[in-house]
């Protein structure tokens, strides 16, 4: 979310085997406009055009409405996709989001690559 503080490629830059790894929550309601992508190992240019190449709400949105799935999840989840060490996000932040995701009764998870 653009009111989100980014991912921090900064510490990146000066360490360069280093990936943040928290993880930023986008409400399923969000708009695209909302959203902001920040990444040093991929162009994003194109997903700043159409979000929907990376994180596809508007599609999910309309297979909910449609009945194409049960239901979206309030929350979608975020990570910077570059780990070459991803102990911090394995032990500390996937528990975190795990047990958000139960509380908020998700049965299944649509990972989607950037």
């Amino acid at each position: 979310m653009k009111s989100d503080p980014p991912f921090n490629v900064e510490r990146e830059k000066r360490e360069p085997a280093w990936g943040d790894p928290s993880s930023r929550e986008i409400p399923k309601t969000a708009h695209e406009s909302d959203i902001d992508v920040n990444h040093l190992h991929i162009n994003t240019d194109y997903i700043k055009q159409d979000i929907n190449v990376m994180l596809p709400l508007a599609r999910f949105r309309e297979f909910e409405e449609e009945g194409v799935i049960g239901r979206l999840a309030p929350t979608c989840y975020s990570y910077y996709g570059f780990q070459t060490d991803p102990k911090e996000l394995l032990e500390q932040t996937m528990p975190k989001v795990a047990s958000r995701m139960l509380e908020e009764g998700v049965e299944a998870v649509l990972l989607t690559p950037a």
